[in-house]
Protein backbone atom coordinates (compact mmCIF):
# COMPACT_ATOMS: atom_id res chain seq x y z
CA UNK A 1 0.00 0.00 0.00
CA UNK A 2 1.31 3.76 -0.94
CA UNK A 3 2.19 5.99 1.61
CA UNK A 4 0.38 8.83 2.42
CA UNK A 5 2.93 11.00 0.97
CA UNK A 6 2.79 8.64 -2.54
CA UNK A 7 -1.36 9.34 -2.43
CA UNK A 8 -0.78 13.17 -1.76
CA UNK A 9 1.68 13.41 -4.81
CA UNK A 10 -0.22 11.75 -7.25
CA UNK A 11 -3.72 13.66 -5.67
CA UNK A 12 -1.38 17.01 -6.37
CA UNK A 13 -0.36 16.19 -10.25
CA UNK A 14 -3.90 15.03 -10.77
CA UNK A 15 -4.90 18.53 -9.36
CA UNK A 16 -2.32 20.53 -11.52
CA UNK A 17 -3.37 18.72 -14.48
CA UNK A 18 -6.44 19.03 -14.78
CA UNK A 19 -6.34 22.11 -13.51
CA UNK A 20 -4.38 22.83 -16.96
CA UNK A 21 -6.77 21.36 -18.99
CA UNK A 22 -10.29 21.71 -17.87
CA UNK A 23 -10.82 24.57 -20.16
CA UNK A 24 -11.28 21.66 -22.82
CA UNK A 25 -13.17 19.48 -20.05
CA UNK A 26 -16.28 21.86 -19.35
CA UNK A 27 -19.34 20.43 -18.32
CA UNK A 28 -17.90 16.91 -17.53
CA UNK A 29 -17.89 15.72 -14.17
CA UNK A 30 -14.57 13.37 -13.59
CA UNK A 31 -13.51 10.99 -10.77
CA UNK A 32 -10.19 9.94 -10.89
CA UNK A 33 -9.27 6.08 -9.29
CA UNK A 34 -5.63 5.95 -9.36
CA UNK A 35 -4.60 2.14 -9.47
CA UNK A 36 -1.89 0.73 -6.76
CA UNK A 37 1.07 1.22 -9.24
CA UNK A 38 0.01 4.58 -10.00
CA UNK A 39 2.17 6.04 -7.30
CA UNK A 40 5.53 4.18 -8.77
CA UNK A 41 4.89 6.52 -12.17
CA UNK A 42 7.41 9.64 -12.03
CA UNK A 43 5.61 12.81 -11.68
CA UNK A 44 5.98 13.54 -15.14
CA UNK A 45 5.18 10.37 -16.66
CA UNK A 46 1.74 10.55 -14.48
CA UNK A 47 1.10 14.23 -15.72
CA UNK A 48 1.33 12.79 -19.33
CA UNK A 49 -0.81 10.04 -19.00
CA UNK A 50 -3.20 12.20 -17.63
CA UNK A 51 -2.59 14.65 -20.37
CA UNK A 52 -3.38 11.90 -22.95
CA UNK A 53 -6.77 10.68 -20.82
CA UNK A 54 -8.68 14.66 -21.14
CA UNK A 55 -7.13 14.85 -24.65
CA UNK A 56 -8.88 12.08 -25.07
CA UNK A 57 -12.31 13.00 -23.37
CA UNK A 58 -12.27 16.06 -24.76
CA UNK A 59 -12.17 14.99 -28.77
CA UNK A 60 -15.32 13.01 -27.21
CA UNK A 61 -13.22 9.32 -27.90
CA UNK A 62 -13.65 7.95 -24.39
CA UNK A 63 -16.16 5.19 -24.43
CA UNK A 64 -17.68 4.74 -20.67
CA UNK A 65 -19.43 1.71 -22.06
CA UNK A 66 -16.85 -0.76 -22.61
CA UNK A 67 -14.29 -2.73 -19.70
CA UNK A 68 -10.36 -1.22 -19.05
CA UNK A 69 -8.10 -4.16 -20.93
Amino acid sequence: MPSAVDRNRVKRVARESFRCHQHKLAGNDIVILARNNTATLSNRRLFQQLHDIWSELAAGRQDTDEPDP
